[in-house]
């Protein structure tokens, strides 16, 4: 009996030691260590790491966010996403194996700045300003955007804009842009900028001192390291000048059509600016001056801006329109004729309405007698103006019934002093 007692006494001794001692291990789980939070590229999950708790045989990591167990991953794991969280506050890491757990590896989440992406650069509307447009950041409480350019902040806008006009910026460069809250700003979206060739403006197309040439003339490009200009006709390069030339002279051209200009430096080439030689052709009618005023006009002028042809009542309020007038005695009249008339128009009878080439210079008289299937050149001066437009007419019907009646076909050359309307 007194043995038996011992070996108890020792076994009792044994599993108290033995058990205290392992009771001991569970409690001293370390935690794992250095919390950090990184957000993803997406801007909206979080990502959690940290280093392993040094304790080799722990079964996880458990994830609190704020004090509530979110989640937890196996003992090989030290990296944990926080899916799209949409508040902050304290995230915590412990170690754990079986039911006891070990101290927490904490940090703090705060809304994080991210920058706005897609940053586009495109010229404004007038080929000067330069209007930048981005993806707004996806950080919901930002204060606003702030707008560089070469390392210096030109402008800012608020958060609910992601749009910036540069008035007329004249250098290459980068632009960027960022987002900031208070003092605390993102990294930046960039874009770089070359001034493009700007074409030429403002094309006037007008005849030469001997009125069968085109003088072309328009506005400078404003880029300023341009080589020169090239000068089209019909899709067909006719010439090119230096950058210090705004004029261009197209020698006796057999026909009409568009011209452009455009600028170009190297093998670069802008956009073109345009105008026509081409004229407006129409149709109109006319009453001779016996017929009733009311109803059917005698008086005919045209819009000098469009080549469009207007019957007019034959009236003093009327005279500064009128450029010839049906007369009583079967004539096509200059208005210059007329008491008050301001307005004179020379005619000139020509073998076809169709014909090619310049209409004459000289010969033309104030009127001429109406003739079915005639064609004649007019030339329209307005006292008011320095200059001349020439035109073809053709007598293209005649009736005496009820009145005297004509129909005509004409074509306005809308280019001041060019004798081309073929």
């Amino acid at each position: 009996m007194k043995k038996k007692i011992s070996f108890l006494s020792i076994a009792v001794i044994a599993l108290i030691f033995f058990g205290f001692g392992c009771e001991k291990d569970e409690e001293n789980i370390l935690a794992p260590r250095d919390l950090i939070l990184e957000y993803a590229t997406n801007g909206k999950d979080l990502i959690l790491t940290w280093t392993a708790s040094e304790t080799a045989d722990i079964d996880g990591y458990y994830i609190y966010f704020n004090g509530v167990k979110i989640d937890h991953v196996d003992d090989t794991v030290t990296t944990y996403t926080h899916v799209d969280p949409d508040t902050v506050g304290e995230y915590k890491v412990t170690a754990y194996r079986g039911n006891n757990e070990s101290e927490g590896a904490t940090a703090f989440s705060v809304t994080y700045v991210f920058a706005p992406s897609d940053l586009i650069l495109e010229y404004a509307a007038n080929g000067k300003d330069l209007v930048l447009t981005w993806t707004a950041s996806t950080t919901t409480d930002i204060d606003g955007y702030y707008i560089y350019f070469n390392g210096g902040r030109i402008g800012s806008v608020v958060a609910t804009v992601t749009t910036y006009t540069h008035v007329n910026p004249d250098t290459a460069g980068e632009y960027k842009v960022t987002a900031y809250r208070g003092e605390d700003e993102s990294t930046g979206a960039t874009a770089n900028f070359v001034p493009y060739i700007i074409a030429p403006s403002a094309l006037i197309l007008d005849g030469a001192t001997n009125q069968n040439d085109l003088v072309l003339t328009w506005t400078a490009s404003r880029t300023p390291d341009i080589d020169g200009y090239y000068i089209y006709f019909n899709g067909g390069e006719i010439g090119d000048v230096a950058a210090t030339v705004t004029a261009f002279t197209h020698i006796n051209p057999a026909t009409v059509g568009e011209y452009k200009v455009t600028t170009y430096r190297g093998g670069d080439e802008s956009a073109g600016v345009t105008a026509s030689t081409v004229p407006h052709e129409g149709i109109g009618e006319l009453w001779d001056m016996d017929t009733p005023e009311i109803i059917f006009y005698s008086g005919w002028g045209w819009n000098w801006n469009t080549g469009r042809g207007f019957s007019y009542s034959v009236i003093e309020v009327n005279k500064d329109n009128i450029e010839f007038y049906y007369d009583l005695d079967n004539t096509l009249s200059s208005g210059r004729d007329l008491l008050w008339g301001v307005n004179e128009t020379g005619f000139l009878r020509i073998a076809s309405y169709t014909n090619a080439g310049n209409l004459p210079t000289m010969g033309y008289m104030n009127c001429e007698d109406v003739i079915t299937g005639q064609a004649y050149a007019l030339i329209a001066v307005k006292t008011y103006s320095t200059t001349w437009h020439y035109i073809k007419l053709r007598i293209d019907s005649y009736s005496s019934t009820p009145h005297d009646r004509i129909a005509f076909t004409y074509a306005f050359q809308l280019v001041p002093n060019f004798t081309l309307l073929d």
